[in-house]
């Protein structure tokens, strides 16, 4: 650890940028930056180039944005937001540790968090999307990892921490929580298998979609768990004493624990040593749920498994019951600690229906009828089988079998055949069809009657025609039911379009459809389908045989944590 003093000599056009508080050096002669830092660090930074420089000082902090070429509407989006953020964070985790906070433009592409500062390359930086994703996490960043420092040797728990109290805080703030942890689990389940599987305490960088499902997805979803059991405001009390002991000091995974033990009151050994040191996740099963009435309440029995291999985990696991006259479901949270367990419940009324883990708060993986099929699942299956049209005209008959070739060679477990020489698609593989004249692509329709139809000259998505003219299309389904492989299919008539479609298709992971438009291809639509039977959602038997009335558990939003700050 050290702190430093820098002077640098430009040229008369440039700049730098370091770590702590610039001073200008008189000298008439030669262009020199002094740079002070009084905060311990672990390494020095230290960047130049011919920048054009903005910046505001708010609330004793300094936001600048240095950029490659003059901008002002690009840096002003920049500064009239850094601030804000500065100060949420501030407010809820303690003081933003540095004096300044700047934007710096890289020469390729890249999102790197430094102390007091990010470098983004030149697109990224220029996504109107980046300023509520990017943007914040790296700010927050200034907290974890680079306020806090990480003992990677112990596993980096910096990363998992940021991604929930940045890109998930956000998405929380827009009411879209509970679908940002379903698709972290989600990502886990279709990327993480046992043979990439590793303990999360050694994890230490991102380099793959595997290793980003268990050091990002998988990490926030502990932080949730912690928040779920130990309640939104000691759960935020924990965090802030961790900041307040270890900042600019090396921390790991058990400082934190130690800190959350502090405001718990108990031992948090357990419930860390199997998230932390353990490879896999729990895989869940609901069993039946009877209710019988009860003097002035209702008996409801619930059976509870786990499925996984190994031995079983300690899980505290909400659940939802709809009942008779009541708005609001019923909440509460149970605990599984054995293989299979029964609970009895007392509930005020008759119970009809109840939901298991209902917002996604427990880490573990999905069971297929609860997600929707996207593309993750298919390009991060075991075993994928690309199916090509043998009837497609000649160019772009070409242009699909070198775009398959290309993912081919960059995953050994993808096989590619031409569609005349397959009799009928594998079971239990998942499949990807190409082309519209793709002989299998009725199967893919049928499969997906309940949600979209595909003619000869369109496929239609939510009311929406895509026209196979204008449109590249990608859709994925699932056959024989909601637990059957993954079937995928892409359809696009212009051969211009497969290098971007090619580059960008991996980034739609989280999607269950797409469309496409123009040589880019620029997006037109995305989204998931609706689950439409979820295994964790299951009628309630009574002893009366009483048929359930209509309707739906429907849980409102879970508060954002800032709203702890707002009040």
């Amino acid at each position: 650890m050290l702190t430093f003093s820098l002077e640098v000599q430009l040229p008369s056009s440039w700049k730098s940028i370091s770590q702590g508080i610039e001073h200008l050096v008189a000298d008439q002669k030669a262009h020199r930056e002094h740079w002070k830092e009084n905060h311990p660090q672990q390494e020095i930074y230290l960047l130049a180039a011919a920048y054009h420089e903005y910046r505001r000082s708010v609330d004793g902090v300094t936001a600048s944005v240095f950029l490659r070429s003059d901008d002002p509407g690009l840096a002003e989006r920049y500064l009239a937001v850094i601030p804000d953020y500065i100060r949420m964070y501030s407010r809820l985790l303690g003081p933003y540790p540095y004096d300044k906070f700047a934007v710096v433009e890289n020469t390729w592409e890249s999102g790197y968090g430094m102390p007091s500062f990010t470098l983004l390359g030149p697109r990224v930086m220029r996504f109107p999307f980046i300023l509520r994703t990017s943007l914040p996490h790296e700010i927050l960043h200034n907290w974890w990892g680079n306020g806090v420092y990480v003992n990677y040797a112990q596993g980096n728990w910096s990363e998992g921490l940021t991604a929930y109290l940045a890109d998930h805080l956000l998405r929380e703030q827009a009411g879209e929580g509970m679908r940002y942890r379903r698709n972290a689990l989600l990502r886990y389940t279709n990327y993480v298998s046992s043979g990439n599987d590793f303990p999360l305490r050694e994890f230490q960088g991102r380099h793959n979609e595997a290793t980003q499902a268990v050091g990002y997805d998988k990490s926030l979803m502990v932080f949730d768990m912690l928040r779920v059991q130990l309640g939104d405001k000691p759960f935020l009390t924990a965090l802030r004493h961790f900041y307040r002991e270890q900042r600019f000091h090396v921390a790991s995974w058990d400082d934190l624990r130690h800190a959350f033990e502090k405001v718990a009151g108990h031992s948090l050994h357990d419930e860390f040593d199997q998230w932390l040191n353990r490879r896999g996740a729990p895989l869940l099963h609901v069993g039946e749920a009877r209710a019988q009435p009860s003097g002035d309440h209702y008996r409801l029995s619930l059976k509870l498994a786990q499925d996984q291999s190994g031995p079983a985990y300690r899980l505290h696991i909400p659940v939802a019951v709809q009942l008779g006259g009541w708005q609001r479901p019923w909440q509460t949270v149970v605990d599984l600690s054995q293989r299979q367990q029964t609970f009895n419940l007392a509930v005020p009324a008759r119970p009809w229906r109840l939901e298991v883990d209902p917002q996604f708060d427990v880490f573990r993986r999905l069971a297929p009828g609860e997600l929707p099929p996207t593309l993750s699942e298919a390009l991060g299956a075991d075993s994928l089988l690309i199916v090509l049209p043998a009837a497609a005209p000649s160019p772009l008959r070409d242009t699909y079998a070198e775009l398959a070739r290309a993912w081919a060679e960059q995953n050994t477990a993808i096989e590619v055949r031409w569609d005349k020489d397959v009799t009928r698609l594998p079971e239990g593989r998942a499949v990807w069809l190409m082309g519209w004249k793709n002989r299998f692509l009725p199967l893919l329709g049928r499969n997906l009657q309940r949600q979209a139809s595909i003619s000869t000259r369109a496929a239609k998505v939510n009311g929406r025609s895509l026209l196979r003219s204008q449109q590249a299309v990608v859709l994925t389904t699932r056959r024989g039911g909601s637990s059957g492989a993954v079937l995928m299919w892409l359809g696009c008539d212009n051969p211009a379009a497969f290098p971007g479609l090619a580059r960008k298709l991996p980034h739609y992971g989280s999607y269950s459809y797409l469309a496409f438009q123009g040589d880019a291809p620029t997006n037109t639509l995305k989204g998931q389908w609706k689950v439409l039977d979820s295994p964790m959602y299951v009628t309630v038997k009574q002893e009366d045989n009483a048929t359930a009335p209509p309707g739906r558990i429907q849980l409102p939003p879970r508060q954002p944590l800032t709203t702890l700050i707002n009040n």
